[in-house]
């Protein structure tokens, strides 16, 4: 005799979400699953007591099916962007599913603010206001921004409307993610900004826990940058030192090392030279951009998320000002905020806030904290014509980005 059926809830429920994904949740009735499992309706009902309350359950199944997927591929390194991307592909995978979820006005049809309150997307909204800075309400409105626009894309894919390859919805993704910001960080302008001294002072107790929390790849970059610096060095200049989170991998590896450190943030010095006292550092609060560095002083140059607060005329000079302080081949370190899309258009929006900002709040040309992050290309151009021979980008993650330059001797 064949074996007798199993028509236990697991087993209906399995049948059931496997005809939506065939077929969708339109094709899905007591029959239909019955053929599935080789049985008679008959036994569906002994488990439940109408068509309904199966139809709940399955929903809930297939809830559970999708945030098993999404949270595969979603990365708290940027939880919104990632969350877009999966949402995409999830609609890519499993349309049937998709559709039934979110596009079939029955089971979805939420407020945008139900949505925004939900706690999976709650997770998102908060990861977006740390990684971008914004107030809540401003996250917020990120998220129901990149939210709308990875539902569109995801709907003409299920539709069949559009055919884009995943790559493509990646970089669409990071573009929408990056503009919204934008917009959002010009919500954030209404309150004067403040002097960079000031700003770093008042931040120097959390600085070394946020930034690496906070900025992409920061768990690495700090670390990373000693292995670029060459074997036989022996004097290093640091450039917005801080507190020295960069210096811990390089006095690893070079303990007998001088090293300077320039910094506009006195309180941020004192972390650093509580952190090093055993090391040879001489450290200079003042602002590097005035600061007399010397000629053909030291063998290697660095900065780690420092320069991205300056105009392409103020990087020019600085870049020119270390080029000439390093000896012959020697090398400068930049690991920085920059737009890895390379999208000037990103570039050229910062610049034009900053300059609305000092007109509007009658600012005069001191040092404000404030974001312009240049594209890589940008940021190579100007190294290279402030007398660098050799510059290439040697690590990044998302908009982190390290860039190498070398200063060789002119024959």
């Amino acid at each position: 005799m064949p074996p007798k059926p199993t028509t236990n809830k697991e087993a209906i429920l399995s049948a059931a979400v496997s005809l939506v994904r065939e077929q969708g949740m339109e094709n899905v009735n007591a029959r239909s699953i019955a053929s599935k499992l080789n049985c008679s309706t008959k036994p569906l009902f002994r488990v439940y007591e109408n068509m309904d309350a199966l139809k709940q359950d399955i929903i809930t199944q297939l809830d559970l099916y999708y945030s098993t997927f999404m949270e595969a591929r979603m990365s708290d390194d940027n939880r919104l962007l990632t969350q877009g991307i999966a949402y995409i592909e999830f609609a890519r995978q499993e349309k049937n599913i998709f559709n039934t979820l979110f596009m079939d006005k029955n089971c979805a049809g939420k407020s945008i603010e139900e949505i925004l309150d939900a706690d999976w997307n709650q997770r998102s909204v908060m990861n977006a206001q740390k990684k971008t800075g914004l107030s809540l309400a401003n996250a917020r409105s990120l998220f129901r921004d990149v939210w709308l626009y990875s539902h569109g894309i995801a709907t003409q894919i299920v539709s069949d409307d559009i055919n884009l390859p995943p790559e493509e919805v990646v970089q669409l993704i990071k573009n929408a993610f990056h503009r919204f910001s934008l917009v959002m960080e010009g919500e954030n302008m209404n309150e004067i900004p403040e002097k960079m001294d000031k700003f770093f002072n008042t931040r120097a107790d959390i600085y070394d826990v946020q930034q690496v929390k906070n900025i992409d790849g920061g768990d690495k970059c700090y670390y990373e940058i000693a292995q670029y610096i060459p074997d036989n060095t022996k004097t290093l200049l640091d450039l917005g030192c801080g507190t020295g989170l960069e210096l811990e991998s390089i006095f690893n590896r070079f303990p007998e090392m001088d090293v300077t450190g320039i910094d506009l943030a006195d309180k941020m010095l004192e972390k650093l030279a509580a952190k090093y006292s055993k090391h040879s550092i001489d450290l200079i609060n003042g602002n590097y951009l005035t600061v007399d560095m010397g000629t053909e002083k030291y063998d290697a140059a660095i900065s780690v998320m420092s320069f991205h607060h300056f105009t392409y005329s103020q990087k020019r000079k600085l870049y020119t000002n270390i080029c000439r302080c390093l000896k012959n081949n020697g090398v400068f370190i930049e690991c920085d905020y920059m737009v890895c899309s390379n999208d000037s258009d990103i570039e050229a929006h910062f610049l034009s806030e900053r300059e609305k900002l000092l007109t509007d709040h009658n600012l005069t040309e001191n040092l404000y904290h404030y974001d312009i992050p240049f594209t890589m290309e940008h940021e190579m151009s100007l190294l290279t014509e402030s007398g660098f021979q050799s510059v290439k980008k040697v690590w990044g993650v998302e908009n982190t980005i390290m860039l190498l330059a070398t200063k060789q001797e002119k024959k």
